[in-house]
């Protein structure tokens, strides 16, 4: 397809009255990376479901190249090469990497329109290998990592070359290197005359490879920067009206005894993996896609079987001999739409589910003390962008983010398993995130934490263990964490 340019006029979106998107003016011009910025519920993922066809503006026009557009569904986008990878996963698990490939895009033979299976087979491969996915493309989906699950659905966006490439928040579980894999095939697309909309979190980046910038807040367009004019701290009073200039406010915290020992675990996937974590301590995970990294907090939880090695609970009085999962272990998993969240519940209830006990002391549920406390959770997290006792649907990713973890902070663990805890969060809410991990420690927890953000790991960590392929192959301890570059371990 030819390179075109998209352009939004006084285009505005509503929910229950409430605007995310507000009388919105943007031009997006072929050939470059138009970045889009704003904290949680600013509005970013509503617009670009609008311009992706999933929505329809409830007032305002699209307009490609000068003609105005109206989408009736995301495949009249796709049709004029609009293609949106979205921050939230639409992978099947149950049918091949190669299907969900070609989901929306199937190569067929003409003049019978029937499938081409040798060429789709041929793609995929060469697909696969660009992005550093090591699969038969016949395999289901379901046995891919999170990480790869996301480069999939990249993936999927770019197999056409498509004319604009929304991605929304794409970066949130991927390593340095699945990053660097990504920008290459981005880089290729520019040239090619494709229009990257890209937003994101990352300001550091997005200074390094925009080429305009769109801050967005309240649902309304606040700045347009041009990187080379700019930096991080600009963006920052941009989004949020002041600095941020304490990205990672760990605290001193004493060690004390210990509350989980790990000897020498092995299954399919770990291999001899032993570490003690103590109570005040956070120790980080460090790791690329396929590591092993979320597999071994599966298998603290005992989601997924051990074969050999022990998992030992200290303090855990249920269990004498201490390897039962305690309840006073919380986990939060990687993948929050399909394994956290409870999208029939309100928000009070998504946050309230993990401890009912807490606010149902004898037989029934004590609703006054229910809300109260989980509305005390919501306004210490900030979680905005509708009503608390609204629908989990109508929260921006972010912000259902913090509802996983307030369900952690109130179920009032010992132990927290923390697997990509801040993925789709904005600095501000990453701020009061981390907040919330100091008081955790303080009050005496023990924290694991795997993340993608290498900085966020040598930020607040106390040591951090490099897994590959299901092993550790490195520990590093606080007293080397500030001066260590943790890309070196993959590279």
């Amino acid at each position: 397809m030819a390179s075109a340019t998209l352009k939004l006029e006084d285009v505005s979106y509503a929910f229950d009255g409430q605007e995310a998107v507000s009388h919105i003016d943007l031009e997006i011009k072929p050939s470059t990376i138009h970045a889009i910025l704003g904290c949680n519920g600013a509005g970013k993922s509503v617009l670009m479901k609008l311009v992706a066809g999933v929505m329809r503006p409830q007032s305002g026009l699209i307009y490609l190249d000068d003609k105005p557009v109206c989408f009736s569904s995301e495949l009249d986008a796709i049709k004029l090469g609009i293609r949106l990878c979205p921050q939230d996963l639409t992978v099947f698990g149950e049918l091949s990497i190669i299907d969900n490939l070609f989901i929306t895009n199937q190569i067929t033979h003409t003049p019978f329109k029937l499938i081409d299976h040798h060429r789709s087979l041929k793609q995929a491969k060469d697909i696969l290998a660009r992005l550093g996915i090591n699969r038969d493309p016949r395999e289901k989906a379901r046995y891919l990592s999170q990480a790869q699950k996301f480069l999939l659905q990249f993936g999927r966006a770019v197999l056409s070359t498509p004319r604009f490439l929304i991605l929304d928040e794409l970066y949130a579980t991927l390593t340095n290197t699945e990053i660097n894999i990504v920008f290459s095939v981005i880089d290729d697309l520019k040239r090619n005359g494709t229009a990257i909309i890209y937003i994101t979190h990352r300001l550091s980046e997005i200074i390094n490879i925009a080429d305009t910038i769109t801050v967005l807040k309240n649902g309304q367009i606040v700045g347009q920067y041009d990187p080379s004019g700019t930096d991080i701290e600009i963006l920052t009073h941009s989004m949020f009206g002041e600095g941020k200039n304490n990205r990672y406010p760990k605290l001193p915290v004493e060690i004390g005894s210990p509350l989980l020992e790990v000897s020498h675990i092995s299954n399919n996937v770990l291999h001899d993996v032993s570490f003690c974590l103590h109570e005040g301590e956070i120790i980080g995970i460090a790791g690329i896609a396929g590591s092993g990294r979320s597999q071994l907090l599966r298998a603290l939880v005992s989601m997924e079987k051990i074969t050999s090695g022990d998992v030992i609970y200290a303090k855990n009085d249920d269990d004498p001999r201490r390897r039962k999962v305690p309840y006073w272990v919380g986990y939060l998993p990687e993948d929050r739409d399909h394994k956290s969240l409870f999208f029939n519940l309100d928000i009070i209830r998504n946050i309230t589910i993990r401890n009912i006990k807490q606010s149902a002391p004898h037989i029934t549920i004590n609703y006054e003390q229910e809300n109260f406390l989980g509305k005390d959770i919501i306004d210490r997290l900030d979680i905005t962008g509708t009503s608390v006792d609204g629908s989990i649907i109508g929260l921006s990713s972010g912000n259902k983010q913090k509802v996983i973890v307030s369900q952690c902070l109130y179920k009032k663990c010992k132990v927290y398993l923390f697997d990509e805890p801040t993925q789709g969060v904005d600095i501000a809410g990453k701020i009061e995130i981390y907040n919330i991990i100091n008081e955790l420690v303080r009050g005496g927890a023990g924290i694991i934490m795997v993340s993608s953000d290498f900085s966020e790991l040598t930020g607040m960590c106390d040591q951090i263990l490099v897994m590959k392929e299901g092993r550790i192959t490195a520990t590093i301890p606080s007293s080397d964490i500030s001066k260590t570059d943790l890309s070196e371990f993959f590279l």
